[in-house]
């Protein structure tokens, strides 16, 4: 079946068509994310900061830099905000209803791990 907007009847080059494939595509490639770039995705749906990241998961800014291009690489979208949105949908697709949350504010975090 091929989509159409409902609106105008467009199929090719409507851009919320155009965007519900990129999003599908991205959400397939999700898998070919390594263990520590899942945990770097993971954390991305709350729109952490390098540094947040960096301080969340005890790396330097420059590794959280780095994990963060290799996951938008590895999606094939072409802005922090687009992985965001494809995390956020991953979420959403692949935890129980009600059991996902964003994640826990870097600050909060330390003091988890502290006590």
């Amino acid at each position: 079946m091929i989509d159409r907007c409902r609106t105008c009847g467009s199929v090719t080059g409507h851009p919320e068509i155009r965007l519900a494939a990129s999003l599908i595509a991205a959400l397939q490639r999700v898998a070919l994310l390594s263990n520590r770039e899942m945990e770097v995705f993971h954390l991305l749906s709350g729109g952490p900061s390098n540094r947040e990241l960096s301080k969340a998961l005890y790396i330097t800014e420059r590794t959280a830099k780095a994990h963060v291009a290799s996951i938008l690489q590895k999606l094939s979208v072409d802005s922090r905000l687009q992985a965001c949105l494809v995390a956020g949908a991953f979420h959403t697709q692949n935890c129980p209803k009600g059991q996902w949350q964003t994640a826990t504010p870097p600050d909060e975090m330390a003091n988890v791990r502290s006590s």
